[in-house]
């Protein structure tokens, strides 16, 4: 089940970026709302997590 979702959402990004621009110069909300799962910042970095599972840690 879980992974079924995990694709779909997947899918779901990879055709919202078919539709937008290949260069994004500026925030955009609605870009960040379907990709970004959550953000946590903590003293020194922060970690993003994706709506696909994956996380990255930015440093300040």
């Amino acid at each position: 089940m879980k992974k079924q979702i995990l694709s779909r959402r997947v899918q779901d990004i990879k055709a919202y970026l078919k539709t937008s621009y290949a260069k994004i110069e500026n925030y955009d909300e609605s870009l960040v709302r379907i990709i970004i799962d959550k953000i946590i910042v903590h003293d020194d970095y922060m970690e993003i997590e994706f709506k696909t599972g994956n996380k990255i840690e930015v440093k300040k």
